[in-house]
């Protein structure tokens, strides 16, 4: 385009600067023309790309996952199958096996907890029991207030013993819960007076109302110095009291030896499981 043609009153340095103005603009045009095709090029590839991956992803993808999932359960296929050699170990060195280990702490726990609680029931027993100048039996009303509460505690601590008894399922423990709830069956009319009531499974039950209205004799015939009821109870006491101890330390012992062999056995095949994970990782 001729400038001077369409331009004659402009002047050269004017129509230099409109030249110079308009090949900027056709140099922008094309300068934006550029990037807009970059851009829209781009955005072509994006989708393209996005496009493949979700057909890779359901196809190959797919398959490489199986195939790390297929890695990973040849780990712990390998590692199940050393964990079962080192139960078997065990096993074939305690002829226990897990259950009656597990079985074994629970029993050794109720052991423990039966042993101070027959300890506690004997205890209040000798106090119950104690003469002179430790009797329960004064006529003040401070001691028939001492002698209530220790009634009241005896009959704690002896459920608490006579409930773990039951519950090892030995024929030891059985017999000693019937021989103590024959104490209370034998004397049952003499303890219902007291407030006092035997339970089927051994345990007995107080009514510390009853016992208040109690006359204070006729609680020390069955809990004081002379009564053959209360020397029979703290005398079981005491027995369950020993029995409980050499259980729970068996059951201890054995717990403890199974741990050395677990921890021997485990530390041999240890190299085993790590090289199991190894090969199959790669």
């Amino acid at each position: 385009m001729n400038l001077r043609l369409l331009t004659p009153h402009i002047c050269a340095g004017d129509r230099s600067r409109i030249r110079k103005r308009g090949m900027g603009m056709r140099i922008y045009n094309r300068s934006f023309e550029t990037i807009s095709k970059a851009r829209q090029s781009r955005i072509s590839k994006t989708r393209a790309w996005q496009t493949h991956s979700k057909v890779k992803t359901g196809t190959g993808g797919s398959t490489r996952a199986t195939g790390t999932l297929a890695r990973n359960n040849g780990v712990t296929s390998k590692s199940d199958s050393i964990l079962q050699q080192i139960l078997s170990k065990i096993n074939q060195n305690t002829g226990l096996t897990g259950e009656t280990i597990a079985g074994n702490q629970t029993k050794s726990y109720d052991y423990g907890i039966a042993e101070v609680s027959a300890r506690r029931a004997a205890e209040h027993m000798e106090r119950l029991t104690a003469d002179k100048e430790e009797s329960l039996y004064g006529e003040d009303e401070k001691t028939r207030g001492m002698l209530e509460a220790e009634i009241a505690a005896f009959a704690d601590d002896y459920n608490i013993m006579v409930k773990k008894l039951n519950g090892t399922a030995s024929v030891t423990d059985e017999t000693a819960v019937k021989n103590l709830k024959k104490v209370f069956t034998d004397h049952q009319a003499s303890f219902r007076n007291l407030g006092i009531t035997v339970n089927n499974n051994g345990t007995i039950t107080l009514d510390p109302k009853k016992l208040k209205q109690a006359d204070t004799e006729e609680i020390k015939k069955l809990f004081g110095a002379e009564s053959s009821a209360a020397s029979k109870l703290k005398s079981l006491a005491k027995g369950v009291e020993e029995s409980a101890k050499k259980q729970a330390e068996t059951l201890r012992k054995a717990s403890y030896m199974t741990s050395t062999n677990y921890n021997r056995n485990a530390s041999d095949n240890r190299a085993d499981i790590s090289g199991a994970r190894y090969s199959a990782k790669g």
